[in-house]
């Protein structure tokens, strides 16, 4: 039987989603916590791969075991007292076989956090930064990210032929004391949304102009990106399955 976990961490010790030999990983702590408890080997396949020091507050794995669970919240309980204090695991629910936590979702949605003064309670929870941003000017240019467009420029060199993504939704809000960056695409590439993000932070500053931003999108000049927001301040909140799978959970 396949189970979907529904899980959210902190990301700060840990070298991002995907198992790594030698080093601490989420999938490698959620696994071992499985396969403790059920005792025998199992395996979870995410939504994504986050990279190191990204966190989640809504993350998906499922798994498969030839048995059936009748008492999830029993199961969540004894899973969370294994698994480290910076992994929770919300929910476990029974899907069909033909259900993939990665390649079943239709969307992604990350928040980037920066604060705008100095917080001891923030730290590695977002990008503290004192220089003011002209938020208009952001905002200007980010209708041009829109779409179905190569995202080359604006991600770290990947084994892949195809760089198309489609951001669906790209907003920036500004409150007293910090700022929200919220980006939805169908998927995202390798820093995608950290050099997106450092990018535009760089338009807010006034460090890079409109032209050099266009040249990343038509030219894929990768290299007029100087700055790449570092990885604390992005969240993982929403993945987005089609409304005729929503029913295949029990």
């Amino acid at each position: 039987m396949r189970y979907l976990l529904e899980l959210s961490f902190v990301g700060t010790n840990y070298f991002g989603w995907q198992k790594q030999k030698n080093l601490p990983t989420i999938q490698g702590e959620l696994d071992k916590a499985l396969t403790i408890f059920f005792r025998q080997d199992l395996t979870t396949i995410g939504c994504g791969r986050t990279d190191t020091g990204v966190h989640a507050i809504n993350f998906f794995a499922h798994f498969d075991i030839n048995i059936n669970i009748e008492n999830p919240n029993r199961i969540l309980y004894n899973l969370n007292a294994i698994l480290p204090t910076e992994i929770a695991i919300k929910n476990i629910n029974s899907v069909q076989d033909d259900f993939h936590a990665r390649y079943s979702a239709i969307s992604r949605t990350y928040h980037y956090l920066i604060i705008k003064n100095k917080n001891p309670f923030f730290i590695n929870r977002a990008w503290q930064m004192s220089k003011p941003l002209n938020i208009d000017n952001i905002k200007k240019l980010l209708p041009s990210l829109i779409g179905i467009k190569d995202f080359s420029a604006f991600a770290k060199k990947m084994p892949i032929s195809n760089y198309n993504c489609n951001i669906h939704e790209i907003i920036v809000k500004e409150h007293k004391d910090f700022i929200i960056f919220s980006i939805t695409a169908n998927r995202f590439l390798r820093q995608m949304v950290r050099s997106i993000v450092g990018v535009l932070t760089s338009i807010g500053l006034g460090d890079i102009d409109e032209k050099t931003f266009n040249d990343l999108l038509i030219k894929k000049d990768k290299n007029k990106i100087k700055l790449i927001a570092p990885p604390q301040g992005l969240y993982l909140t929403h993945v987005c399955y089609p409304e005729n799978l929503t029913h295949i959970v029990k």
